[in-house]
């Protein structure tokens, strides 16, 4: 074919890329689209039904999908001057299949294939289709000369879409097809998975498993057996990565990870590295490949139309008529593909030139805005194709005032905004994974009226934003504040819509924007009037509103339904109309007879504000917004207090808003901020302390500390205790509480203990303010952590009788949390689970992330006391994320330690350190010591664990000194437990003696006992190491004493183990079931444990058993080596326990070979 000629009378070939049975496959340009270079598919089956059935199922399974590792498909059409054939056209891929692109990959290729085309088969598994085919030969890709993908897409949907394949079907490439379905069971999601397995280990091996056999022979022993491991052909193939491929194609569907996502998160945890579920270009691919965009009314209509076209029958032609923004051109898209694919030829028509002639011309012809074209010549058009009998669809805003009579005949299908139900399906079909609660649906029709662009720029906003989330199990919606402000498409509604009402009704909805509250019809009625001048007696408002949908009828009044109706009038309003519209309803506020003045009060502060007035004194509006902010209408003065902070306020003025202010970013969690604010009126700390800002500077110091910044917390409350009276005590309850705070952060319990119990004694214990719930706060979490949960029980229920009373539903909200912390520390979970989400419902009630980021942890923690350490994981993951976002440092670190800690626990010790090491450099940011501690301590002992002496040394010793330095006896104590078990292993038996007489004294049972535990386990293990055993004994009887072992999972684990390994206890056959079931969430320990039982069968001369134990162990040690970098493997295997074990197992060996 010459490379000038013109398929379709727009593709312009320039080279063959393919050719086959199936079709032949050109690159071309399209001369419509701005020389757009793309792939052209054509079919050369002929008029074969099945096969034209599977030709047009790959464009219509893919048809508008936009995802970085799918092709995009463009257009589908019949080419008149090749018979009819079928074609579609596609992004071009300049790549290569897997097959021919490389022959030997590195894991980390490999690594990035299984993400990749994880992410692609959940977005396609998300909209219930299936690929089928998954094969070297379907996935093109690219790689840069580092050898790093820069293009990589899965190809060839030709039997995605064929979802009525019977069982006992085949369909797919034999060598990749699951064993259920070689069984002639159906095709599932599990079985792409499986494909996707065997296309990783055919790359990672060099070959397919039974690749001797012919391919049915290979086929039916895949059905049947287990596939041998990787390692058979990589030895040096990190274990990790082949687990995860063996998990994928195991013989049984219910024994692979159950999605996409499940995959991604099992190499994580097998490997050690943190791909996310979704990357933010394939995130997006959810909202840019959304198909559903306009009302059903439309889409029943041109569904008719197309079941006319297909009898033969000539339905009438349609002018589509909407507003921008009503998805009127994706309707006209999808509906000519539709056509398209049902053999109806069409064209689509968007400049005057293109319009067609007589001959040939098609039997659709769809112009989708027609003021692109000229009109007179449109028109003339539609009369010479008439006898042909064309069916035109066109669309635009509105038809030329001057219309022809030509297009009388046309049927006027006017397009609309979705209502609820239809931005509920909206979200479904684009969130098809979804958990979200019917108030999403209402609040995101509330600011996008349904209107289709909008809807599709505020979920594209929600999901930047961090909103939107993929978990594991699908999206969630986080907590937060939604950014994304009024689109266009919706003011345009708007205003349109306005310029059909009354001068009157117009009046009225300026009037109702500016009102935050509804608004009572006397009321309105009296604030149109003077806006009109119109008579005493006049009633000027009425129900022509109504009819708008937009207003909301109540007992209390009126008021704007939706929050883009509102937005969208009061942007329209110049500054004058504004601020005379709110000083017209404040007068009206003030005068006519309201039922409820603390509702006046708010209305006429409001619009005094807004108005610019300023002319509430500054007492009656610190009351007045204080009160406001007890009754949790926290919206309606944040929205005020925002905008006032903007303005040039009154000096009398100033200090109120800013309170106000800060204590709403501070309920909202935003803990930053709210310090920002008092800083503003304080001088940042700096201004002299005296009886009249008292408690301000005590609030001040308390937030301080919050963030971090203990030392000046210190110096100014110390200087609060200079000016503090007897009479003061609200104050004093806030000075004591937050001392008490610091010295019990910093493990002076002493201490803490007797400011808390001054601060008790200042105040009334009827006493109803915020410092004595902080007091009782802190009071109940000393009792709390000394172990006497009775006591913290009582105070903090006080507490929460103390919030009510006040209205703070952020501490309501933080009892439920303690309360239920001590419920679940009881073990009564359900009761744990309760408090907790009657927590939840406050926080989010009143937007306070900073407490559902808590609760998120509270819920961590719980699924890790049940073993679910994965989801523990999850929940630490989404409460790190809530803190990211509201910027609480201090919370960021502990969380960051916290899943380091989760997986030390795991002996996933790369991934541990990653987090330990991310909290550091954190904490050491923020000039924060006091947060280094911890995950200083505990990446010491993760370095002694893996025999890096020197580096465990400098970093246990560092965190002595900072714990000492800033009086944290604790973490002192749990530093210097670190150091005897680094001086043990240098064999320094005195230093270890010191280290640990000072620990004991750091931290007393009584105390923390916890800590306690753990420091009496070292102890019996130090002790068995150098043979002492009834020492042994003895701290490990110690450690029983403490507490209650069962304190946590991982203290009761470690109890166990050490019982069997170092005090040389005895378990019976049901004790060691229970045991391994208990312990099977802790490899460290799980080994541990088939060596003291290996060493049991031993004394009982059973030693075929023993290597049994022995060789479990064994295969635990190597999956915990796997994670390990290449250096630190021979480090950690050649500790002294491990080496101990390797020898005993050798003894074991030789003595079965002896006997």
């Amino acid at each position: 074919m010459p490379n000038q000629a013109l398929l379709d009378s727009r593709y312009r070939i320039l080279r063959t890329i393919g050719s086959g049975g199936m079709g032949v496959v050109y690159l071309v340009v399209d001369t419509s689209k701005e020389n757009k270079i793309m792939a052209l598919k054509i079919s050369s089956t002929g008029h074969d039904p099945s096969s034209a059935d599977e030709f047009k199922s790959e464009f219509r399974s893919i048809r508008g999908v936009q995802h970085p590792h799918i092709p995009e498909v463009y257009d589908f059409g019949m080419l008149a001057e090749r018979d009819n054939a079928l074609y579609f056209t596609t992004e071009f891929i300049d790549g290569q299949p897997l097959n021919k692109l490389n022959s030997e990959w590195t894991p980390e290729q490999l690594r990035e294939i299984l993400v990749s085309l994880c992410r692609a088969l959940a977005f396609l598994h998300s909209r219930s289709l299936l690929h089928r085919d998954i094969k070297p030969e379907n996935v093109l890709g690219r790689l840069d000369e580092n050898g790093r993908f820069t293009l990589l897409k899965l190809v060839d949907f030709g039997l995605a879409a064929i979802s009525n394949k019977q069982s006992g079907e085949l369909s797919g490439t034999l060598d990749y097809l699951a064993p259920e379905v070689i069984r002639g069971d159906a095709h599932t999601e599990n079985s792409d998975l499986y494909s996707l397995g065997l296309l990783l280990y055919r790359l990672a091996a060099g070959t397919l498993p039974f690749a001797d056999q012919d391919p049915m022979s290979a086929a039916k022993l895949r059905s049947q057996t287990e596939l041998p491991s990787l390692l058979r052909y990589r030895s040096d193939f990190p274990v990790g990565l082949a687990d995860v491929i063996s998990a994928m194609i195991r013989l049984k569907a219910k024994d692979r990870p159950p999605s996409p996502r499940h995959v991604i998160a099992l190499l994580n945890e097998r490997e050690g590295t943190e791909y996310p579920y979704e990357t933010a270009d394939s995130s997006r691919a959810y909202i840019r490949s959304a198909t559903f965009v306009t009302n059903r009314e439309a889409r029943q209509i041109l569904a008719i139309t197309r079941e006319s076209l297909l009898r033969g029958a000539h339905p009438e032609s349609i002018f589509l008529r909407s507003l921008p923004g009503m998805g009127r051109s994706s309707l006209i898209k999808n509906f000519q593909s539709e056509l398209t694919l049902s053999g109806i030829s069409c064209r689509t028509v968007n400049t005057t030139t293109e319009l067609p002639a007589a001959q040939n011309c098609p039997r659709v012809v769809f112009v989708p805005e027609i003021s692109k074209l000229d009109y007179e010549i449109l028109c003339g058009s539609i009369h010479e194709l008439a006898p042909y009998r064309v069916l035109w669809i066109l669309g635009g805003r509105q038809l030329p005032e001057t219309c022809d009579f030509r297009l009388n005949s046309f049927r006027i299908l006017d397009l609309k905004p979705l209502n609820t139900e239809g931005v509920k399906e909206f979200v479904q079909t684009t969130f098809p994974e979804n958990s979200f609660p019917d108030s999403f649906f209402t609040r995101l029709y509330s600011g996008t009226l349904g209107i289709s662009s909008a809807l599709q720029a505020a979920l594209k906003s929600l999901q930047e934003n961090e909103l939107l989330r993929i978990g594991l199990f699908g999206w969630e919606l986080l907590p937060g504040e939604w950014k994304h402000g009024l689109q266009d498409d919706v003011s345009c509604y708007v205003q349109a819509k306005m310029t059909s009402l009354s001068s009157e009704s117009q009046d009225e909805l300026q009037l109702l924007a500016c009102s935050s509250v509804p608004l009572p019809d006397n009321l309105l009625n009296q604030a149109v009037k003077i806006l009109r001048k119109a008579a005493p007696e006049t009633k000027v408002t009425g129900n022509s509103l109504t009819e708008t949908g937009w207003i909301d009828n109540s007992d209390s009044g009126r008021l704007i339904r939706f929050d883009a109706v509102r937005e969208s009038i009061s942007q329209a309003m110049s500054p004058e109309t504004a601020k005379a519209m709110h000083s017209l309803l404040r007068s009206v506020w003030q005068t006519i007879p309201a039922p409820d003045e603390a509702l006046r009060e708010r209305e006429v502060l409001y619009h005094d504000f807004r108005a610019e007035s300023w002319q509430t004194p500054g007492e009656d509006a610190d009351r007045i917004l204080q009160h406001a902010i007890d009754k949790g209408l926290l919206a309606w003065a944040r929205e005020l207090l925002i905008w006032c902070v903007k303005k040039e306020i009154p000096r009398q003025l100033k200090t109120a808003v800013y309170v106000a202010l800060s204590r709403i970013e501070y309920i909202k969690g935003d803990t930053a901020q709210a310090t920002e604010l008092l800083g503003e009126i304080l001088d940042r700390g700096q201004a002299e302390v005296t009886p009249a800002n008292l408690s301000l500077v005590a609030r001040y110091a308390n937030l301080e500390e919050k963030l971090g910044r203990t030392d000046n917390a210190e110096r100014l409350l110390d200087q609060t205790l200079e000016v503090l009276t007897p009479e003061n005590s609200t104050a004093a309850a806030s000075v004591y509480g937050t001392l008490a705070w610091i010295a019990f952060k910093k493990g002076d319990q002493e201490k803490a203990a007797q400011l808390a119990e001054a601060g008790l004694s200042r105040v009334p214990f009827d006493a109803a303010d915020p410092g004595f719930a902080l007091l009782l706060n802190t009071f109940a979490t000393l009792a709390f952590y000394k172990g006497d949960s009775d006591t913290a029980a009582a105070y903090w229920q006080r507490c929460m009788e103390v919030s009510q009373k006040l209205g703070d539903r952020k501490n309501i909200a933080n009892m439920y949390n303690n309360l239920g912390v001590l419920a679940a520390q009881s073990g009564d979970r359900i009761r744990a689970r309760q408090l907790w989400e009657q927590c939840a419902e406050i926080a989010q009630d009143i937007n306070d992330i900073h407490r559902l980021a808590g609760i998120y942890n509270n819920l961590g923690v719980d699924a890790l006391e049940t073993g679910q350490l994965r989801e523990a994981e999850e929940y630490y993951l989404k409460s790190l994320t809530l803190f990211r976002r509201i910027r609480g440092p201090r919370e960021q670190v502990e969380l960051l330690s916290n899943l380091g800690e989760l997986s030390y626990y795991r002996a996933d010790y790369p991934r541990a350190q990653a987090f330990f090491r991310e909290a550091l450099d954190l904490a050491a940011g923020l000039g924060d010591k006091e947060s280094q501690i911890e995950p200083m301590v505990y990446l010491g002992k993760l370095l002694i664990t893996l025999d890096h002496l020197e580096q465990a040394e400098n970093t246990l010793t560092a965190a002595q000194q900072i714990a000492h330095d800033a009086g944290v006896k604790k973490g002192e104590g749990q530093a210097l437990e670190g150091l005897a078990v680094l001086y043990a292993r240098n064999g320094m038996t005195e230093k270890v003696n010191e280290a640990l007489e000072l620990a004991h004294k750091l931290m007393p049972n009584d105390v923390d006992p916890l800590a306690a535990i753990h420091l009496n386990l070292t102890e019996c293990r130090l002790h068995a190491e150098k043979g002492e055993l009834e020492a042994a004994r003895n701290a490990l009887n110690n450690a029983r004493q403490v507490a209650d072992i069962k304190w946590d999972p991982y203290t009761a684990a470690r109890t166990e183990v050490y019982g069997l390994l170092f005090a040389h206890e005895q378990l019976d056959e049901k004790q060691l079931q229970f045991a391994l079931r208990k312990l099977n969430v802790f490899p460290d320990f799980l080994w541990g444990l088939h060596w003291a039982v290996a060493r049991e069968n031993l004394k009982n001369k059973t030693t075929q058993k023993a290597l049994e134990e022995f060789g479990k162990g064994v295969t635990i040690l190597k999956a915990i080596t796997a994670r390990l970098p290449e250096q630190d493997r021979e480090s950690f295997l050649n500790s002294p326990l491990i080496r101990q074990f390797k020898s005993e197992a050798l003894d074991a060996r030789k003595l079965l070979k002896a006997d």
